[in-house]
């Protein structure tokens, strides 16, 4: 969102407290208006936190045909900010400022049109304008063009031609340019992978302030992806992104608390910052305070209330949430004895290959719990969990397969 600031500090300009210049500027005849500077006291106007007097002054501006004017009141209609919100006027603003060949009122309608805010849906058209005002050097679309051509929205999908458009916004530090190019360095999508490249681009992006970028590359020296393995660097990212209320660098910096990994081990500490992202949502945050319930660490043991949390993300689809809802129902711990529902449970993280959950539904495939007897289905699930990344769980299957074929 642009409400353009020229952060001058003349709010006393022409000797008037209050609004920047509005009472004088507004007295002055038509002929006799600027509308730059119309255009520019009601940027002041946002700076002193007064966005009615601005649309006052954005509107006067508009009117001496002034395209950043005509964006800035679609940006405050968009936003509800002086106005009434009305996505369908801020888009009739839009256009004026697009006829005038603004990139930023240019950008902005093609993100209405893309989602169909205000405007029919037509994504091909959202596309072409988000190409003019790229095209004209704003980083923000070329920005944007990369996003389109990723995901093939209003253009075919094409990886190389997202990494070219992100390279243009990334080469005026554009932070979202940045951190999009980092990714698909990261992953290898439209060029080599290069994870030290990436780890690289997330700094630039993550320096700017980026809570996204701050969290990828807390991740890179968490895993040594591009960087040396560096838990406290880790921490020290994560805290970054936490404080601006980014989710999952709350939980992952919960992970770090209850770990002791790059910070003293605070179970306490781990609990209230899941409980943060949980708040937001987040699965993973949710599956970890049910796991702090469910092995009694910084509170009280209980199964009732670790269930309770493993629903929370299950409902969600979170693998490991839905393993342990399983287990806790062929244990009858936490809840009713339940074979039929463990087996679904299991069935359901299984089909997101967790090895953990392979194990388990082969078992009940062997013991008929939940499910008939069946030797053939447990061997198929054993082989599965036998290619699990955790090596425990990739031993005992293998161990169990061979039993089995004795």
């Amino acid at each position: 969102m642009r409400l353009v600031c020229a952060l001058l500090g003349l709010l006393g300009l022409f000797g008037l407290p209050g609004h920047p210049g509005l009472p004088l500027l507004a007295a002055l005849p038509a002929s006799a208006a600027d509308p730059a500077a119309l255009n520019a006291a009601g940027n002041r106007a946002v700076a002193a936190h007064d966005d009615a007097a601005a649309v006052a002054l954005w509107r006067q501006a508009a009117a001496h045909d002034s395209p950043q004017a005509a964006a800035n009141l679609g940006a405050a209609y968009e936003t509800g900010r002086g106005v009434p919100a009305d996505l369908a006027v801020a888009a009739q603003w839009y256009r004026r400022g697009t006829a005038q060949n603004d990139p930023f009122a240019t950008l902005s309608l093609a993100m209405l049109m893309l989602d169909g805010r205000g405007v029919k849906r037509d994504e091909a058209e959202g596309a072409r304008l988000a190409r003019l005002a790229a095209d004209a050097g704003w980083a923000a679309a070329q920005s944007t063009m990369g996003v389109l051509y990723e995901a093939g929205r209003g253009v075919p999908a094409d990886q190389v031609a997202a990494v070219s458009w992100l390279r243009r916004a990334a080469g005026q530090h554009f932070a979202e340019a940045e951190k999009n190019l980092g990714i698909h360095y990261e992953q290898g999508r439209g060029v080599e992978p290069d994870p030290a490249e990436a780890a690289r681009l997330y700094e630039r992006a993550a320096k700017q302030g980026l809570a996204d970028a701050q969290l990828r590359l807390g991740i890179a020296y968490e895993v040594a992806r591009g960087v040396a393995l560096d838990d406290a660097a880790s921490v020290g990212w994560f805290e970054k992104a936490a404080a601006q209320g980014n989710a999952a660098a709350l939980w992952r910096l919960g992970s770090h608390a209850e770990s002791g990994a790059g910070r003293p081990r605070d179970y306490a500490e781990a609990m209230r910052l899941y409980r943060r992202a949980a708040d937001q949502g987040l699965a993973p945050a949710q599956n970890a305070i049910a796991a702090l319930f469910d092995e009694g660490l910084g509170v009280k043991q209980d199964a009732a209330e670790a269930v309770r949390w493993y629903r929370l993300a299950a409902d969600q689809g979170y693998a490991a949430a839905e393993t342990q809802l399983g287990r806790h129902a062929m244990d009858a711990n936490g809840m009713a004895a339940d074979d039929d529902a463990a087996f679904r449970w299991f069935n359901a993280a299984a089909a997101q290959d967790d090895g953990v959950a392979e194990l388990y539904l082969a078992l009940l495939y062997v013991t008929g719990r939940g499910t008939p007897v069946d030797r053939q289905q447990a061997a198929r699930w054993l082989k599965l969990a036998g290619e699990a990344n955790i090596a425990e769980i990739r031993d005992q299957a293998r161990d169990a397969l061979a039993q089995m074929r004795q």
